[in-house]
């Protein structure tokens, strides 16, 4: 999707289909690759559970991030070349790659950001920070017979 809106958003800023497919790629492809690495990241740390069977379906799922993330880099554009202008042949609404202007919200909020960069990261830490409380009391392992209520025999046994 992401390549496919900047590839409608070239071709509404007059760009052939062929210069619409590579800046598409070269902006949000990389977008796509960063966001499967980032899964792939998260995927592998299923290994840090200690649970091995877990640690192997993150590895198992990690395939299939590889093979949608190679899809969307090479087979989308491709798909791109060959549809030219005709992507939108088929009008289902207004179409959603269209430029914005710097009056609505979501300019404004960038343009705060850029401002005062490191006051929003450090926001965001904190933030994060908080979340993160809740970690230091986790307890990892293999749920046993002793958390069974005190009412059963292979508890009072423990």
């Amino acid at each position: 999707m992401f390549i496919l809106t900047r590839y409608r958003q070239h071709l509404i800023d007059g760009a052939s289909p062929l210069q619409a497919v590579e800046e598409a790629v070269n902006t949000s492809g990389r977008a796509v690759l960063v966001a499967a690495a980032t899964v792939c990241v998260a995927l592998l740390g299923l290994y840090v559970s200690g649970i091995s069977f877990i640690g192997q379906l993150g590895f198992a799922a990690l395939f299939g991030v590889v093979a949608s993330a190679a899809g969307a880099v090479s087979l989308v554009p491709a798909s791109l070349t060959l549809v030219g202008r005709s992507v939108d042949r088929v009008h289902i609404g207004e179409p959603i790659a269209q430029a914005g202007n710097d009056t609505d919200w979501w300019h404004r909020y960038a343009a705060t950001v850029g401002k005062r960069p490191l006051i929003f990261l450090a926001i965001g830490v904190v933030f994060l920070g908080i979340l993160a409380v809740p970690l230091f009391s986790i307890r990892l392992g293999h749920v046993d017979d002793g958390a069974d209520p005190n009412s059963y025999t292979d508890k009072r046994v423990l």
